[in-house]
């Protein structure tokens, strides 16, 4: 008896809540263009999408460009992965590493630039409704 009252109230019952994943379009291309032993570092909060939609090793992306270096031998990375929104537009995290990551050629490749869409989690007018992501190559 007490159960239909107890769910008009609490509609999000864990089995029945649909699974709402963001950087839908980023894990696509990780999955299609970079194999899955590879070590990833990306954005802060990118790292956690990541891991779940692909199964690569995903870190945070140091907001030291000075330790880039050093960071990607320890643990090994070969892409690294940053957006527009977070980086540059709103929060600026990690922006010195994301600056020194475009603005070195040498030693970063850029294989892909993806549009992501928000617009599930953000109203129309929210600029976090949408995002363009790159993706570097670690040149070794």
């Amino acid at each position: 008896l007490f159960v239909p009252v107890w769910f008009v109230y609490n509609s999000n019952f864990v089995l029945f809540v649909d699974k709402s994943i963001r950087a839908q379009n980023t894990g696509d291309f990780v999955k299609a263009n970079i194999p899955g032993d590879a070590g990833i570092m990306a954005q802060p909060g990118f790292s956690v999408e990541l891991s779940y939609l692909t199964d690569n090793r995903v870190i945070g992306l140091h907001p030291d460009p000075d330790r880039l270096a050093t960071l990607i031998d320890f643990y090994d990375i070969e892409y690294i992965i940053f957006g527009r929104y977070y980086t540059y537009d709103a929060y600026h995290i990690s922006k010195d590493s994301a600056e020194y990551v475009g603005g070195n050629p040498d030693k970063f490749e850029l294989i892909g630039t993806i549009d992501e869409d928000y617009s599930e989690y953000y109203s129309e007018d929210n600029p976090a409704r949408t995002d363009q992501v790159w993706v570097y190559k670690v040149l070794r």
